[in-house]
């Protein structure tokens, strides 16, 4: 398959709550010896806590007053009941800490779930190093303060007054200590459905979790996640083995979501085609340019209303009249009635001595005013003068001064060309948004097809840009835009499509390939195998040239759809024509 991007990363996490407690509870029970049991007290909720601490301490007391001890007897009762307490505290702690308030304050940025058990903590992670959750879990023990618990539940006559007893950097290496023993994975996959799956995965070993043992981050998972996550109290872990803990267990079953907890998650649990689209659209085989020249393109007001103008097929029928996808020649200047308020009035200058290769562009509405001047920086290599032209409009006609009164021929035209803000959109993605304009309105109409665009894809250290990645419930098609088709761009992404066959076997024959083009070149009339249409291959009215529809071979019996289509109705019924089918989905 492609190269996979990691998502998440999963910490299984021993927090030592007791180790953090021990010191503090010893050197009370150093100085005020053991019975300051008897003087515990916790909130009303926790009174059956409270009344196992009791009980512990009466069994101890009645051990002592039936028995005659030595001196080391007497000290291994009291270590015996202070250690039971002490554990029975701990469980009062620990549930009153991994509450959702103190799971909100520190990880509602970063974490989008917590499973947890006794001093065992599961951690779904987004953007978080080892780094950062050592930092929120270091936060978190601080906010949290299990050791200020504790004191206030043996010496309430203290109150609040702990802090200064508290060394609170123990926090700090406590958590330390916990990552550096951590199990941490990098997860690959995203946050999938029970019906991605071929089987479900409540047959395997599975441990049902009490509402009081996970917490879900419904703000993070907005973010990662489709639809909206739901309160519920029905959730499970679940394993291809059998588990005996929490932090041993392959996903989390919550609803109809399943959130993966292990690397290898895929080649565990047999996946369908649907699973396959759900990782591409979340971004498991995107791999973000990390240029800073990267495009970050958002359409200007000009830009929009442009694109809903070519919705109508009298528009672009005018636009066939473009060459060069950039301006209209004065031949044609009559073809764009109705939309001229597109385009501006030019002269095009070419011929020029020492740059036959260039077309030069320049308003010619004033007169005996420089016009064109090309000035030369360094002569090297040339003996023309450094500035080799300059040119000037007069009496309708431009003169090229070429040195002391020297003046050669220069050839000028009339054209009209697609305004700044038009030209480079519609050369670099106007048909990308006019072709997912198309896209998006099927997909309104019809549920089974969705799409993504601007996909990094990676094969081999090999990056590939994809423009179009859409899916119907049966196939995955990969499809490349330009805004003219030409026989080369066909070559160069059929070796591509060639490649990615290759190196995808698993979904090879559910992998359709298209190239489509706003329009074509006249070479496109010798190319692949032609479809039989009215529609295609032949002229059509009011539009310079035709559209084409035509496949060419690729590897695996495979074939690569090539057609152009300007027309925004039409391209919907070809799409649509593509896309949906009657047959159901075979996964």
């Amino acid at each position: 398959m492609f190269e996979r991007n990691e998502l998440y990363k999963v910490y299984k996490i021993s927090v030592p709550i007791i180790d953090m407690l021990v010191p503090y509870w010893n050197l009370y029970i150093r100085v005020g010896g053991i019975n300051i049991i008897d003087s515990i007290e916790l909130p009303k909720e926790y009174s059956a806590v409270k009344d196992s601490c009791a009980n512990a301490y009466a069994e101890y007391k009645q051990y002592i007053e039936k028995n005659v001890l030595n001196e080391y007897e007497n000290f291994a009762a009291q270590e015996s009941v202070s250690n039971q307490v002490l554990h029975i505290l701990k469980d009062y702690i620990i549930e009153s800490i991994y509450s959702k308030e103190n799971f909100n304050n520190t990880f509602i940025d970063n974490v989008l779930s917590i499973t947890h058990k006794d001093d065992s903590l599961l951690c779904v992670t987004k953007g978080c190093d080892p780094k950062k959750m050592k930092s929120l879990l270091s936060k978190f023990l601080k906010k949290s303060n299990p050791i200020m618990l504790l004191l206030k539940a043996i010496d309430t006559k203290k109150g609040d007054r702990f802090d200064d007893m508290i060394n609170k950097g123990i926090y700090d290496i406590e958590a330390e200590n916990a990552l550096e023993s951590a199990d941490i994975r990098c997860i690959y996959s995203p946050i999938y459905y029970k019906t991605d799956f071929c089987s479900p995965v409540d047959k395997y070993e599975t441990y049902n979790l009490d509402v009081s043992e996970f917490w879900l981050n419904h703000n993070l998972f907005k973010e990662v996640q489709d639809e909206e996550l739901k309160e519920t109290d029905k959730i499970f872990c679940f394993s291809s083995k059998t588990k005996d803990s929490i932090l041993n267990f392959d996903g989390i079953c919550l609803n109809n979501l399943i959130i993966p907890l292990v690397s290898d998650f895929k080649e565990l649990y047999p996946q369908n085609l649907t699973a396959i689209w759900r990782e591409l659209k979340n971004g498991v085989y995107h791999h973000k340019s990390e240029s800073l020249d990267s495009p970050n393109f958002k359409c200007n007001e000009e830009q929009k209303a442009f694109l809903e103008l070519a919705k109508n097929e009298d528009v672009t029928n005018r636009l066939s009249y473009l060459t060069n996808n950039l301006f209209i020649p004065q031949e044609y200047i009559s073809k764009i009635d109705g939309i001229e308020n597109c385009f501006n009035d030019i002269m095009i200058v070419d011929g020029l001595s020492e740059l036959e290769n260039y077309e030069f562009f320049s308003s010619y509405n004033d007169n005996d005013k420089p016009f064109i001047g090309i000035h030369k920086k360094d002569k090297a290599g040339s003996s023309a003068y450094k500035l080799l032209h300059y040119i000037y409009k007069k009496d309708n006609k431009l003169n090229n001064i070429r040195g002391h009164n020297q003046i050669n021929k220069c050839n000028g035209k009339i054209a009209k060309v697609l305004k700044p803000n038009l030209a480079f959109y519609y050369l670099l993605r106007y048909y990308e948004d006019f072709f997912t304009l198309a896209l998006n309105e099927i997909r309104q109409e019809n549920e089974r097809i969705d799409f993504i665009v601007n996909q990094n894809l990676s094969i081999n250290n090999s990056k590939y840009e994809v423009d179009v990645i859409a899916f119907n419930g049966t196939d995955i098609y990969i499809i490349e835009l330009k805004t003219n088709l030409t026989i080369d761009y066909i070559v160069s992404y059929q070796k591509k499509c060639n490649k990615w066959l290759q190196y995808n076997p698993e979904i090879a024959d559910h992998l359709k390939f298209m190239i489509v083009g706003n329009f074509g070149s006249e070479t496109l009339n010798v190319c692949g195998n032609k479809e039989e249409s009215d529609e295609y291959n032949v002229a059509r009215p009011n539009m310079k040239g035709c559209a084409y529809s035509f496949s060419v071979p690729l590897d695996s019996n495979q074939e690569l759809l090539c057609f152009t289509e300007s027309c925004f109705e039409k391209l919907k019924f070809k799409l649509s024509k593509i896309l949906i089918r009657d047959e159901a989905p075979n996964n």
